[in-house]
This record gives C-alpha cells, structure tokens and sequence, in this order.
C-alpha cells in the first residue's frame, strides 16, 4: 500500500466539498513573528476558483494577522486517521459578521491535496542497532524583558533518535551536556536518517521533557510547518519513506487490516 498518494484534477475540490458539506474542522499552520501555530477552521464557502475560511482564535487576546499572499498549511483527518495536506495562498480578508472576533480568509484553491496514511503517524522506535545521531538547537534572549535591544544566544545539543513519525520527534540528550529545554519551546532539528544521505531539517516544539532510568534526558518533539509549502511536503513524503524503513529495521508491522478502512468518500477511489 502507497504512504502517500498525490490527490489531482476535480479531487481537491471534491475533497473540499465534503469537508464544508460536513461541518468539519481543519487545522490552519502558519507562521506569525517567526513562529509556527496551529489553529482550528471551517471552510465557510465554495466557489469555483476559491474557498473561504473562518479562523478561530485560542482566546480573547489571540490576534491571527495572515496578510494576502501569505501561504498556510490546510489539514483534514479522515475517519480512519489519514491525513489530507494542501497549501493554500491567501487571496484576500473579511470580517466574520456573526463573530467579530473571528476573521474570515479567501484562498485560492489547491491544485493538488497530499494524504499520508495513517502509519506516517504513528511513531516507529528506532532499532537499537541503528545509531542516527541528531542535532537540536535553540534561541535564547537573556536579560531583561524591558531591554530594547537584547542579544541572541544559541544554544545547540546532540543526541540520539530513539524514534520518528511525520508529525513527532523523540530524541535522547547526554544530561552532562545541560539541556534546558522547556515544554512549548521552538527549536530547530537536524539529522541525517541513513549512512550517506542528506540531512534533514525541521522546526518543532517541546513537547516533554524527562529524566530516563539511565539518567539521560528524553525529549518529545512536535514536528510543525511542513504543509505550508512545496518544499514541506516534499521532506513529508521523504519522512514517510525514512519511517517505513525504519519500520522493516525494527520489524514492526503496525498496518491495519484493508477490511477496516472505510473511504473518505467513494467517488474519490482512493483506497
């Protein structure tokens, strides 16, 4: 069975349809003061050339600005937990009459839709025969919050993958090297999967951070950004190749039974 499959031709708009049609919500990542955030959305309204969506704010305080041209990453999780990534361009903004706290966004449709099986998405551990070393960052800004001007500090760790799926990262840090990772955290990763190939870069954040029996500090990852451009699609299909090799190095079999999976819809014929 194919981890991805390249949705083209009249199926994003059906796909589309069937979200608005539904009532359901999708999750909208984008960047904002050089930060990724996840938020949810309804698609509101069809055309034949693009969609509207209202965005739903956290809180009375979370301000959402997404200027027209600006991309974001569009994400549907189906029945059977396979996901549907597409980029959208932002064409233009309205104000949500009926909510004014809420903002409205046309964007222009997509010309194809991305679905990762629902396997990307469960972590693979990483066989212990496999050393894949990786490579964590951060960015500091000591001093007071008042200072106007205040200078970055990088701090940067190594460790060991311990295992991997399209949206998460866990990783294990020597404690002699002093890791001061805190939960929600924006960081930066680098690691190559196999002996010979290129690495890899991902933004995420912090999700856990905790003290192994070997005295060693795990650290939870949450990988972000990747649906919000070509480019991040193209390390999504990649991952999910690295995932399934990881997958036969360590023998799991984790693939649900075909009798199980119900389609999205079946004019689709995707399964």
């Amino acid at each position: 069975m194919e981890e991805v499959i390249m949705l083209l031709g009249e199926k994003p708009r059906k796909v589309l349809e069937y979200i608005h049609d539904n009532g359901i919500a999708v999750k909208v990542s984008f960047m904002s003061q050089g930060l990724w955030l996840i938020r949810r959305a309804a698609i509101t309204s069809l055309t034949n050339e693009n969609f509207e969506i209202t965005v739903w704010p956290e809180d009375p305080d979370d301000v959402i600005e997404l200027g027209n041209g600006r991309n974001v990453g569009i994400t549907y999780i189906d029945e059977v937990g396979d996901r549907f990534l597409f980029a959208a361009q932002v064409a233009s903004t309205s104000i949500n009459m009926d909510n004014l706290s809420d903002k409205n966004y046309i964007l222009d449709f997509p010309e194809e839709i991305e679905v990762i099986r629902k396997s990307g998405y469960i972590s693979v551990n990483i066989s212990n025969s496999l050393d894949v070393p990786v490579n964590i960052t951060h960015r500091d800004f000591p001093g007071s919050g008042n200072s106007t001007v205040r200078a970055q500090v990088l701090h940067g760790f190594s460790g060991r993958l311990t295992n991997l799926s399209v949206d998460t990262l866990g990783m294990e840090i020597s404690a002699q090297q002093g890791p001061d990772f805190e939960k929600g955290q924006y960081v930066q990763i680098k690691f190559t999967p196999m002996a010979n190939e290129t690495d890899i870069s991902l933004n995420a954040y912090v999700g856990n951070s905790i003290k192994t029996n070997s005295g060693d500090i795990y650290i939870e990852l949450q990988i972000t950004g990747l649906e919000t451009s070509v480019e991040g699609q193209m390390v999504i299909r990649r991952l999910c190749n690295i995932i399934s090799r990881y997958r036969k190095l360590s023998q799991e079999d984790i693939a649900a039974p075909e009798s199980q999976k119900q389609p999205l819809a079946p004019e689709l014929g995707i399964r």
